[in-house]
């Protein structure tokens, strides 16, 4: 169904109140050259049987002007609907025969009248579009259709079937052959009717339908034609009408008819002359004057230390009208221009992901001062307060990260475990999804993490658990940290790519507890009595020589920086004897003074004589043996503050050997002493480990008592090397037993003695065994080196938590990571000044760290600011285009804050004139005095403004933003100009009327606005009718399009749809634009507060109980889908792109435009549309058009696939408006390829 077109409406109106309009004798030229042909047909020739023999329409026809307006002045509307008439007797076979007969005779003297128009063509020598056209569609298609209608009359006469039909009349079929043989009886097709027309040959064999839709076939394509050479013949009398004529007998004709004219014109005049005095003198109306135009302007300064002062009424020059005056236009209001630039322009805002979380989307605008335009020279524009579309390219990651000592990882297998208690609800969906990070030497290193939540604990502590393999690199702190923060200390960083929505707060830290489990830890400053120790090869940990006392030391800045729960120390023999007691059995011997020869007493006589028996060889006796496998014993020690503290270890029992790499979990030893091997007491343990008897070569010594005094963590931030001045960091293993260490200082006495010893038993020739030669003192190496600790430490962020920290002021330091800065929350060394991080959030009171930064509204734009000059006023032009939003959204406030020395605080807004960011206009703000460059918040050497709302829907898309607004009106309209609306171009104001040194320049963006023009008599006639009309009241849905039109010039139509259910009167508007490389020209919608003002009007016209709702049409999207044939010479891209932006102007009929455009709220069909491609520069010919049409969603970036292709749409609801999808689908005809 079509709507009425209300523009069309007031356009007619419009024109019947013209001065002068045809309202008592409304003839043209046109209609006195129709009726002079039609007369000549009345004067009749008469041969000398007094019968007539032909007319004066010849002398009148064979001038083309006037065939032209005989042809113009056919009445096709009544052809057609009697043809149309008859077809739907024929459906209903309402006496078949009868009706038939008007159906062939209708179309035959439709032949006749084209046959005639032709007749009369070929008789003139003149050359025109139409006459080829005609002559060529009768030669190629209608006369054989001529024909075959012809006989299929006859066919159907001869067959009897329909009873009462007659043949074609033989005094036509005469008329039919006597004109142009060449033209109708020369037709391309050759065959009979009954194949042209698609019947059966025998016409008995066809059904009566059959024959119908045959006729009707023909009929329907002449009809089409007809209706062509009727509007072609229009436009060729305007053409022709305007040559030099080439019959002077015609001339001589329509020159009496142009004489008519001055008789007619003052006819006409009469009801003109009753109208103004009607208006004029009854009524007393007079013509409006203008109004005039206003500008946005923007002016920079040549200095930048100071403000400006500009009072209102300050001139601009604009140049000059046509007539040589001088523009020119003053401010309205008193400016203070403030030297600030804007150069950078950031905004903010949430696409939704997955699990109700949100992604964070960072959009950089650079030089938001500069109008962008595409390369087609369309303006462009951007969200102002960014979007909710998904763009990946643009996502931002909010993080935390924590310093510490005890992040220290150097090596080994490491379990990391941080537990924290908080205040508010985590959302575990957002914490599975982050990511988890610890620093090396030059780069983060992402680590896979567990995420749990302990609901036994009442504190329910979320707890992440990281296990890194000793292939893993080391966890230290970062040579230069890449992303700018600083601390001293290893880091941890957890990366939320997705966050909560703005509606739900960040949770708040309460505690920390960090808990380490390193296994396989080997590297160590290693030192004895002699100096540093090398670990490449097996090393003597007590040096060569070593004796009692000697002394293993061992440095670890990891270690004893942290505080320590547990430590277990691993030393890796090499080559161990299987017995020391065998091992030191001569040093044994000596000690136990067991090495002396009692002398033998001398031989009696009879022994001399006789001899004596041999004793056996007296054995070694057994002795207590100072040296064996459990002499060896030490003690450690802890260095303090310079001093080497006992401290208590013990020996662990041997046990199998667990691999390094697994991570075990060290606690104090609670087993039972093995029968051999008793556990020692805390001031001694055994240096060597026996398993089932024989010596392990492991020893392992634990430790739980390391004090919390012997932590210092800042060990980590100074060269670990052992010297005197060494004031922690080392443990100390010193030799405790046996007295003589392991014998070099006994061991020549024991050589000695030996030697001694043996010769005796030679020299003596004792029966006593010789005792073996002592060996070299046995000299422990160690094979390798390792240990395993545990820590945990706990640290307190709620000052007024109860908790206490494990240790006081083991340093911590927490920083926040944002799209812009990362900086510290917390620092239990030097806590940062409590500052308001957040946007509308209080003043930090130390009750917590967020566990990430709060970004709590919906969007964000960040504007830095250079060269500001702070305790004053500075002001905001922005220039602002509307966004389609789907549904009615709810008006929100826009907030504006500035970065100060305290953080973000909210900023005193003097004037809006933007109406929250709904209309163009200029925003003053006033800056307090402490509004900073140095700020940790947001990049340095800026000052900083944001612009935040909850609801970004409604804020319309920037175009230019730009400081030192100024806005001024046109002072010297030109009241007798009713033609021209008082408008400048724009960049036409760059100075001032007078000179003004402290302003370097002024620009003028954008063209002006809002002016009218002086009213003539024919726009006061028009407003004075519809006042008549309407009462200045709205009683009908033309009263409302009548008064928004009269009111508003910048409306192009508006659709007025009643809702019986809500009671409620919708008046949707379609703003008119004047080029399509306006910004959202193709999105015809008025600002916010022109709908406010609008709706604020026509209530004032409309009764008190009347529901008015003016907004913006629902947009419906239309595609074409069109293969086309491109003419010899041109390339199809270019077509393309030439057809691709003609259609998009041809589908939006509110743009100002030349050429021809589609009728607002009307069915568009593929005749119309390829019509119109037809005539594109480059097409050759049309082969098909489709469209394919959906209601149109922001969200949308591709054709829905529920939309079909149809070859003619309407609007889906009364409320849409068809909008062009701007990209459409032309394809070239393969087979003209």
């Amino acid at each position: 169904m079509k709507l009425v077109n209300a523009n069309s409406i007031l356009n007619s109106v419009a024109e019947a109140l013209q001065p002068g309009a045809s309202l008592i004798d409304g003839r043209t030229e046109q209609d006195w050259l129709r009726f002079l042909s039609e007369f000549a047909t009345l004067i009749n020739f008469y041969d000398h049987h007094n019968a007539v023999h032909g007319n004066w329409e010849p002398f009148i026809l064979k001038d083309p002007v006037f065939l032209m307006a005989t042809i113009a002045g056919t009445n096709f509307t009544k052809l057609y609907n009697l043809y149309l008439h008859t077809c739907h007797k024929l459906e209903q076979q309402n006496d078949l025969a009868a009706t038939f007969n008007q159906l062939f005779d209708q179309l035959t003297s439709i032949f006749i009248k084209i046959q005639n128009w032709t007749h009369y063509m070929q008789q003139s020598p003149a050359k025109y579009s139409l006459k080829t056209y005609v002559v060529e569609q009768i030669r190629t298609t209608f006369a054989d259709a001529l024909q075959a209608i012809i006989d299929l009359r006859q066919a159907l006469f001869s067959s009897a079937m329909l009873v009462g039909l007659v043949p074609t009349d033989p005094s036509v079929i005469w008329k039919l052959d006597t004109y142009e043989y060449r033209i109708w009886r020369e037709g391309t097709f050759k065959g009979p009717y009954w194949k042209l027309m698609g019947l059966l040959p025998v016409i008995k064999d066809n059904a009566i339908v059959s024959i119908f839709k045959a006729v009707t076939y023909i009929g329907d394509a002449l009809f089409n034609f007809l209706q062509v050479i009727v509007k072609q013949a229009n436009i060729e009398y305007d053409r022709l009408s305007k040559l030099k004529g080439s019959f002077p007998d015609t001339t001589l004709l329509r020159t009496f008819v142009h004489l008519l004219n001055v008789q007619q014109t003052q006819l006409n005049h009469i009801s003109d002359k009753h109208l103004r005095f009607y208006y004029r003198d009854i009524l007393k109306q007079t013509e409006r004057k203008a109004r005039a135009d206003r500008a946005y302007l923007t002016a920079s300064l040549a200095i930048e230390t100071a403000v400006v002062n500009l009072p209102k009424g300050t001139l601009f020059d604009a140049g000059t009208d046509a007539q040589k005056n001088s523009i020119v236009f003053a401010s309205t209001d008193d400016v203070i221009l403030n030297p600030a630039a804007i150069p950078m322009a950031y905004t903010l805002s949430r696409a939704p992901a997955q699990n109700q979380l949100s992604y964070l989307q960072l959009q950089t605008i650079a030089n938001p001062g500069m109008v962008q335009k595409d390369p087609a020279g369309a303006v462009l524009s951007w969200d102002t307060l960014g979007n909710h579309q998904p763009n990946p390219g643009i996502q931002q990651a909010l993080g935390i990260a924590f310093a510490s000592p005890m992040l220290l990882l150097r090596e080994g297998t490491r379990q990391l475990k941080l537990s924290f208690t908080y205040t508010g609800t985590p959302d575990m969906n957002m914490l599975r999804s982050a990511k988890c990070y610890l620093s090396t030497l030059k780069d983060w290193f992402e680590v896979s993490a567990d995420f749990t939540s302990d609901e036994t604990n009442p504190a329910q502590p979320i707890i992440i658990t990281i296990v890194l393999q000793s292939t893993d690199p080391a966890i230290e702190r970062f040579l230069i940290n890449p992303d700018g923060v600083v601390s001293d200390w290893p880091m941890f960083k957890l990366v939320f790519n997705q966050v909560t929505p703005a509606t739900v707060a960040p949770p708040k830290l309460q505690t920390l507890k960090i808990e380490v489990n390193v296994t396989g830890m080997e590297t160590f400053q290693l030192y004895n009595d002699y100096g540093a120790l090398s670990t490449k090869v097996a090393f003597p940990l007590f040096g060569p020589t070593p004796a009692y006392g000697s002394n293993f030391i061992m440095g670890s800045d990891e270690i004893f920086s942290k505080p320590v729960d547990s430590l277990k120390l691993a030393l890796n023999w090499s080559a161990l004897p299987p017995d020391f007691s065998c091992y030191y059995q001569a040093y044994n011997l000596y000690l136990g003074k067991k090495l002396h020869i009692v002398a033998t007493p001398e031989p009696s006589f009879w022994e001399k004589i006789f001899g004596r028996k041999q004793p056996d060889p007296v054995p070694f006796p057994a002795l207590s043996e100072p040296y064996n496998n459990k002499c060896f014993v030490v003690d450690f020690q802890l260095l303090e503050e310079k001093n080497w503290k006992s401290t208590s270890f013990n020996t662990l029992p041997a046990v199998t050997n667990t691999p390094i790499d697994t991570v075990t979990p060290v606690t104090a030893s609670t087993a039972a002493p093995v029968p051999d091997q008793p556990i020692t007491t805390a001031s001694t343990n055994l240096l060597f480990v026996i398993d089932n008897g024989e010596m392990d070569s492991l020893s392992s010594y634990e430790s739980t008592g390391i004090p919390l005094s012997a932590c210092n963590p800042y060990l980590q931030n100074q060269p670990m090397k052992f010297t005197e001045a060494s004031t922690g960091g080392f443990i100390k293993m010193e030799l405790k037993g046996p007295a003589y260490g392991f014998g070099p200082a006994v061991y020549p006495n024991v050589v000695s003695a030996v030697a001694i010893y043996n010769s005796q038993i030679l020299y003596n020739n004792e029966n006593v065994s010789f005792v073996a030669a002592a060996q070299l003192p046995f000299t422990p190496k160690l094979k390798s080196f390792n240990a395993t600790y545990t820590a945990a430490v706990e640290y307190v962020f709620d000052n007024e938590s109860k908790t206490t920290a494990t240790i006081k002021d083991y340093p911590i330091q927490a920083f926040l990571y944002t799209p812009f800065a990362n900086y510290g929350v917390y620092d239990n060394q030097n806590q940062p000044p409590a500052q308001k991080y957040t946007l509308g959030d209080a003043t930090n009171s130390h009750s917590g760290i967020p566990l990430y930064a709060s970004y709590s509204y919906d969007g964000y734009l960040y504007l830095a600011i250079d060269n500001l000059y702070p305790a004053s006023n500075f002001n905001i032009y922005v220039e602002l285009a509307r966004k389609y939003v789907m549904g009615n959204p709810v008006t929100t406030a826009v907030s504006y804050y500035y970065l100060g020395t305290e953080g973000w605080a909210p900023l005193i807004v003097l004037t809006d004139g933007t109406d929250n960011l709904t209309s163009s206009g200029i925003v003053t703000l006033n800056i307090p005095a402490n509004i900073t460059l140095t700020s940790v918040l947001m990049l340095p050497k800026c000052y900083w403004i944001a612009i935040v709302a909850n609801d970004i829907s409604r804020v319309a898309a920037t175009v230019l933003l730009s400081t030192n607004g100024i806005s001024v009106q046109r002072l010297n309209t030109a009241p007798n100009d009713a033609v021209n609306i008082p408008a400048i171009a724009a960049n036409t104001i760059t100075k001032t009327k007078g000179p003004l040194p402290k302003i370097s320049a002024v620009q003028q963006p954008f063209p002006s606005f809002g002016g009218n023009a002086a009213e003539n008599a024919t726009a006061m006639n028009w407003r004075v009718s519809n006042r008549i009309k309407t009462k200045n009241r709205a009683t009908s849905i033309s009263d409302y399009v009548r008064l928004i039109k009269q009111e508003f010039n910048d409306i192009y139509d508006a659709a007025v749809i009643y809702n019986p259910v809500l009671k409620c009167t919708n008046i949707y508007v379609v703003q008119a634009v004047d080029s399509w490389m306006a910004p959202h020209a193709f999105f015809p919608m008025v600002s916010v507060s022109e709908e406010e003002n609008i709706q604020l009007y026509l209530q004032q016209k409309t009764s008190a109980f009347s529901a008015i709702k003016v907004s913006n049409p629902d947009f419906q999207s239309i595609t074409v889908y069109a293969v086309i044939t491109i003419q010899q010479g041109c390339e199809f891209s270019a077509v393309q792109q030439t057809l691709t932006q003609a259609l998009n102007i041809y589908l939006s009929p509110w743009i100002k435009s030349t050429s021809n455009q589609v009728e607002i709220y009307q069915e568009i069909t593929d005749v119309q549309v390829a019509s119109f491609i037809k005539n594109i520069n480059g097409v050759a010919a049309v082969e098909s058009v489709a469209f394919k049409t959906w209601m149109y969603n922001s969200e949308l970036t591709e054709t829905p696939v529920t939309a079909s292709l149809q070859t003619c749409v309407g609007l889906i609801t009364k409320s849409a408006l068809f909008i062009s999808n701007l990209v459409h689908q032309i394809s070239l005809n393969p087979l003209a390829v």
